[in-house]
């Protein structure tokens, strides 16, 4: 990966992951880690499914600009935009360890199992969000943190490809 497709594609995902909220504004809006992370996509060459999911990309981008600037809240585009959110970050994450397998093998691995991860906590959120158990939403809630801890750190572990 080129090191400035790696650079948006880092920042991206941590403006995507953590918020910082002042009241009801998010300093650091989802929109704009989208955003980043679509411009790491564009900005070497795209693969097949890379261009596939391009599109799904700018339909959340669209989406978290629209829920930072306009206060709603509609049950079914949540859902919509979650199972796109799940499905986009997966592939994508699993596009990155493919472009780094053959350098990085071990850091290829560890995004296989992170991208695995995010879809398990994700099912799991959803079965067990309808229980209204704390016990199971902090266990959950720290498995996320946990897995996004190791997120960034094998992001930021990755180096770039030498420039041509």
């Amino acid at each position: 990966m080129t090191a400035k497709a790696l650079c948006y594609l880092k920042w991206g995902f941590v403006l995507l992951f953590f918020n910082i909220n002042i009241g009801r504004w998010d300093l650091l809006p989802n929109f704009l880690g989208m955003i980043l992370i679509i411009l790491g996509v564009r900005s070497q060459h795209m693969t097949e499914t890379e261009k596939r999911i391009q599109p799904l990309l700018f339909v959340l981008a669209v989406d978290y600009f629209l829920h930072w600037i306009f206060a709603f809240d509609n049950e079914l585009e949540n859902l919509l935009i979650t199972v796109i959110g799940i499905y986009a970050v997966y592939i994508l994450l699993g596009e990155i360890a493919g472009r780094i397998e053959e350098s990085f093998k071990n850091l290829s691995d560890r995004l296989h199992h992170i991208r695995i991860g995010f879809v398990v906590l994700q099912l799991l959120s959803y079965l067990f969000g309808a229980y209204d158990n704390e016990g199971i939403v902090i266990a959950l809630s720290i498995g996320f943190v946990i897995l996004l801890v190791i997120l960034m750190v094998t992001l930021f572990a990755i180096k770039p490809e030498a420039e041509e």
